[in-house]
């Protein structure tokens, strides 16, 4: 098939590297070089990122439309769409319920075909979400997951009929076999994930379990952690196994779990990071339709109780003025090594 000449272009609504973003990475560097190919999404660095991959693959920045109120920017995306007329709008989901108005803004625009690839089944969180997945995932070229299991609760989640979504593995480059380590110790097998049944760390328990040479390093937190922790016991790993499930507060210890997962020149910083949000729509909607334990505890609610909730959070964000942007800020570690 001659593929000159059509023009893929892969949306992202997210700010931070993750394993979709990754995975999408990996993806264009592996396309076909007749294919016309464009990253767009919010966030420069990211883009420009996932961009490097592919040499000469262009960069569109847009603002997204994070809510159904956001017209302003859900009609500009359109337009940017119509204008650029790909073959292919390629939407990488974080969640099932991300991106959802970008999708539905691509639908519009003629002889374009829409793909979703889904990379966690975390379902919408409130009934016009799901109502919404329904709807726009009727009229989807391909629907994709990375996984059967994961293309099952998709459906089950956004009540979609048995079978809708395919599932293609996400892709891993081969960089052969890593170097010996120059005093010949244990190898690191290391993760860091949200601890979560779903999340299948008890492969990679199983995996090393009979490596004896090899040793394991967990990271994170989540609501499986017990039962995570104990699962790799079960499997005889308690000796080999260094678990960080808290948060780090002690000094460098966040820089002495990369050391021990044999990183070198490590070093670790404080990084204050500036949050935007134009209106408290733009603040809440991650809590109904993002990822993570708030928005998870949001998505277990009913709809008496999530409205109470969104009150209170909206009376304090209000906090007695008009609606309209706000500015907060958040500190996190940031730790950096090489790989020897």
């Amino acid at each position: 098939m001659d593929r000159s000449g059509r023009r893929v272009l892969f949306y992202t609504e997210t700010t931070g590297r993750g394993g979709a973003e990754i995975s999408l990475r990996n993806l264009i560097a592996a396309l076909d070089p007749a294919l016309d190919v464009a990253i767009m999404g919010a966030d420069e660095s990211v883009c420009a990122w996932i961009a490097s991959a592919r040499p000469g693959t262009d960069v569109v920045l847009i603002e997204p439309p994070g809510h159904k109120f956001a017209f302003t920017r859900f009609f500009a995306l359109r337009r940017e769409l119509a204008h650029r007329r790909p073959d292919i709008f390629h939407a990488n989901l974080r969640t099932t319920a991300d991106a959802r108005y970008a999708v539905l803004a691509a639908m519009t625009v003629p002889a374009v075909n829409v793909v979703v690839v889904e990379h966690s089944p975390l379902r919408p969180g409130t009934r016009l979400g799901r109502w919404l997945k329904r709807r726009t995932s009727s009229r989807l070229a391909a629907h994709i997951a990375v996984g059967d299991h994961a293309a099952r609760l998709v459906e089950a989640g956004a009540g979609l009929p048995a079978g809708s979504v395919m599932t293609i593995h996400n892709g891993v480059p081969d960089d052969g076999i890593a170097s010996p380590r120059p005093d010949g110790g244990q190898v690191v097998a290391g993760t860091f994930a949200r601890l979560d049944r779903r999340k299948g760390i008890d492969v990679l328990f199983a995996a090393v379990a009979p490596l004896q040479n090899v040793a394991l390093l967990v990271a994170g937190d989540g609501p499986d952690r017990d039962e995570i922790l104990s699962d790799a016991d079960r499997r005889g790993l308690a000796a080999r196994a260094r678990a960080y499930t808290r948060t780090l507060s002690r000094p460098n210890e966040l820089a002495h779990a990369w050391r021990e997962a044999g990183l070198l020149n490590v070093v670790q910083d404080m990084r204050t990071i500036r949050m935007d949000f134009t209106s408290f729509a733009d603040f809440w909607t991650p809590a109904e339709g993002g990822e993570g334990p708030v928005a998870e505890f949001v998505g277990s609610l009913d709809v008496a109780a999530r409205l109470r909730l969104r009150d209170a959070v909206q009376a304090a964000y209000i906090d007695g003025e008009e609606d309209g942007p706000r500015s907060y800020a958040a500190t996190a570690w940031v730790v950096r090594g090489e790989v020897p």
